[in-house]
């Protein structure tokens, strides 16, 4: 038997031997967790014990190295008529305004979903992406629900994007006939 087991672990190995021809013993090795583990597990009900304990869980925003993250911007404008030009241009016309005013890159953007209203069928918005450069972003396109009264040719964007700013510091852009979407931007 190896480890330091104690005098009622030493009885478990002797009872845990095989009767059977020939003798066959069963032998392991008593490790006890670290002290850092036990302190860590399931603290989420109860206190911390010590302040070294708060410095594991608690978030350092002193850090002088800024770490990118996941952020979504959203952004909206109008096509001029239901025709494939028109779609494109205005789409690419938003994903270059989002870019500039938030200065990020296509390698920086996670995914983008598109929507447009039901009255546009010319074209796929999310092409426009393509053609500007963004080819390796995963995008979704989707049509809206027909809302009576809702926004003509409207096509609509969420892109998800890692940056450094907060989330307040963000400029999301609505652009020609959908700047009333948002009179507060």
């Amino acid at each position: 038997m190896t480890g330091t087991g104690s005098a009622a672990t030493r009885a478990r190995v002797k009872s845990a031997v095989s009767r059977a021809e020939p003798p066959f013993h069963r032998t392991w090795i008593m490790v006890a967790p670290p002290r850092a583990a036990r302190r860590h597990t399931s603290t989420a009900s109860r206190p911390l014990r010590s302040a070294g304990s708060v410095t594991t869980i608690k978030r350092n925003r002193s850090t002088s190295t800024m770490t990118k993250i996941l952020r979504g911007l959203r952004g909206a404008t109008t096509a001029s008529a239901n025709s494939s030009e028109a779609i494109l241009e205005a789409t690419a016309e938003l994903l270059r305004a989002l870019q500039e005013a938030n200065a990020f890159t296509p390698e920086e953007v996670e995914s983008a979903i598109f929507t447009s209203s039901p009255d546009l069928t010319a074209e796929y918005p999310a092409r426009a992406a393509r053609l500007i450069g963004w080819t390796y972003v995963p995008l979704l396109g989707t049509q809206e629900v027909a809302v009576p009264g809702g926004m003509p040719r409207c096509v609509r964007v969420l892109i998800h994007f890692y940056t450094t700013r907060r989330q307040r510091d963000l400029k999301h852009m609505y652009l020609r006939d959908a700047a009333r979407l948002r009179p507060d931007r």
